[in-house]
Formats: C-alpha cells, sequence, structure tokens
C-alpha cells in the first residue's frame, strides 16, 4: 500500500449463486497477528457460474500507514465461501473538499 489512507475494496470473482458473507482482511506484514486486521465483509452474490466474472464493491477501509500488508480472503462465518476469485483491488478513496 503506497500510503495511509481511506481506500475502497473492489474485488472481481465469479459464483454459482448467492452464499455467506465473505471478509476481506488486511494485516501489516510486520505484525501477522489477526486480531489486528482491518476487515470489511460482503454478500456472496451469484454470477450466473463459476466462470462469469463480476467486479462488485466490497466496502472501503482505513489504513493507518504505507507499507508491506497482507490481504486475505476469506468466508466471515466459517462456511464455505464458493467462489472463483479473480481480483481484489484497493482503490484510493479521495475526500470531497
Amino acid at each position: 500500500v503506497p500510503k495511509a489512507g481511506r481506500y475502497a475494496v473492489v474485488v472481481e470473482y465469479a459464483a454459482t449463486g448467492a452464499g455467506p458473507e465473505i471478509a476481506v482482511e488486511l494485516v501489516a506484514k510486520s505484525q501477522r497477528n489477526d486480531a489486528a486486521a482491518i476487515r470489511t465483509t460482503f454478500k456472496r452474490v451469484g454470477t450466473g457460474g463459476y466462470d462469469r466474472f463480476k467486479v462488485f464493491p466490497a466496502g472501503e477501509v482505513e489504513i493507518p500507514a504505507g507499507g508491506e500488508w497482507v490481504l486475505t480472503v476469506r468466508s466471515a462465518d466459517g462456511a464455505a465461501p464458493l467462489i472463483n476469485l479473480h481480483a481484489v483491488r484497493l482503490v484510493s478513496v479521495v475526500a470531497p473538499f
């Protein structure tokens, strides 16, 4: 992550149907402590098949410092997420004037 700030989390995936919530978690590489994770969750939406990728907003996160971060995508409640994950992007959110 280049610098501290607010980032939109954008996820591109494919799935056969709707399902449990999925979590996107970020932990500073120097910490590697799940208790310190910055987390956002989103509800899985079906895309029409495991080969039909779509892009979805997954919330926003506030990252306190630039540097190396470990990003993890997992089930938010322990249920199998059953998605074909293609990409996760962090997009800087610019505050309005």
